[in-house]
């Protein structure tokens, strides 16, 4: 079974992408673990600005911000949830746009975390940081571990947080919908894109 990645689209506007405000938001850092939160971890209401009006944005089901998190809209949330039922959960979240704020967007946590990246094959490097190593954006050949996501729809890896990991129930639903601000590549497409086929 083919395991996609959850990726911006190639001609995704760079203006369009919203900034995560860290200082007046809860740590996005929880919602990168791939682990299901009790409403009462996430203090506060993130926030996402964006340098343009609601309307350049509001045409997406999905935006992208400065964090690994997609922001989704109800469409999207709706059919995420009849796939993948409780490995998602969504929060409320504040978008703000130039000319006031955007309702209709929550942010998306996934549930699991899997063992689905092969780092004996894959080709990467590596980072210290006060949470532990973590993999950098430098990736020059993803190799995923076969039936990674097992029989489920949505994953972040174990320790390759920044990745969401998608199936092919997933693929097929958001081509069928035109879902839009959001790619689905295989590791080798994304990878090949990103190093020129090298």
């Amino acid at each position: 079974m083919t395991v996609y990645l959850w990726e911006i689209p190639e001609n995704y506007p760079e203006k369009l992408i919203g900034r995560y405000e860290r200082e007046r938001s809860p740590d996005s850092y929880l919602l990168e673990k791939g682990v299901k939160l009790k409403p009462a971890q996430m203090i506060g209401t993130p926030i996402v600005k964006f340098s343009v009006e609601k309307r350049d944005i509001e045409k997406y089901d999905c935006l992208v911000n400065s964090t690994a998190i997609p922001l989704v809209n109800e469409r999207l949330a709706k059919l995420l949830e009849n796939i993948a039922g409780d490995e998602v959960q969504f929060f409320c979240i504040k978008i703000e746009c130039t000319d006031g704020e955007l309702d209709g967007y929550k942010i998306l946590n996934l549930t699991q975390s899997l063992d689905v990246v092969d780092y004996n094959n894959s080709v990467y490097t590596t980072i210290d940081l006060p949470r532990g190593n973590t993999i950098l954006g430098t990736i020059k050949k993803l190799i995923l571990n076969s039936g990674c996501l097992k029989n489920h729809s949505l994953a972040r890896d174990e320790k390759y947080r920044r990745k969401l990991f998608v199936s092919q129930a997933i693929y097929d639903a958001f081509k069928r919908e035109k879902i839009t601000g959001v790619w689905l590549p295989t590791p080798d497409e994304f990878y090949d894109l990103v190093h020129g086929g090298k």
